[in-house]
């Protein structure tokens, strides 16, 4: 067989993949959410990724690596201990092991959803009014649905950038922030900064 048509065979392969593994919502087999019940039917316009957020997370080197780096502990604590140890850390301020996950105005917080129809926050450290609130429709002071967002582009990269505005915990006015996230089973894990504090 001539290398070009195996070559060509090859390639029509891996895009009919692709889209297939895009249609089912995922990319990494890995990354399934684990209810089982499906994942949210996104509008094909619909892009998995935010752009302004992934040129914003190429200006902020250091921020962007702070919040990765402590996200990463974040998701290997919960591996290796199980998300529910993980979401009793961040909601006890007394637990010792909290400031690997929450250090100035750098936390992780998370929500459990179904990637359908709900976002309810089991863990924010900082804000613990809003636990146990289903934020799915939540906008922020443009409008803009970013845990909509951040569903979305977990549930077909299984990790992101989203730029929204929200409240600063200490200057307590909205602000833009940059959140990484990241999809572990039924959760979100995420963990970001503000952009000008």
């Amino acid at each position: 067989m001539n290398k070009n048509i195996i070559y060509s065979f090859l390639n029509i392969t891996v895009i009919l993949l692709f889209a297939f593994m895009l249609s089912c919502g995922r990319t990494d087999d890995s990354d399934q959410a684990s209810s089982g019940s499906g994942i949210i039917q996104f509008d094909m316009s619909d892009k998995p990724y935010d752009a302004e957020a992934e040129n914003l997370s190429k200006q902020y080197g250091d921020k962007v690596a702070i919040a990765r780096s402590q996200l990463r502990r974040a998701l290997d604590f919960a591996e290796a201990n199980g998300i529910e140890k993980l979401i009793e850390v961040l909601n006890n301020p007394k637990d010792p092991r909290r400031s690997r996950f929450v250090e100035g105005d750098f936390y992780v917080w998370i929500f459990k959803t179904d990637y359908r129809s709900n976002a309810i926050v089991v863990a924010h450290p900082i804000n613990k009014a809003i636990n146990d609130r289903d934020f799915f429709e939540i906008k922020d002071a443009a409008g803009k649905t970013f845990m909509k967002d951040i569903i979305r582009i977990t549930a077909v990269r299984g990790r992101g950038w989203v730029a929204y505005s929200w409240a600063h915990p200490r200057l307590k006015k909205a602000m833009d922030k940059l959140t990484f996230s990241e999809k572990f089973g039924d959760y979100i894990l995420n963990d970001g900064f503000y952009l000008h504090d």
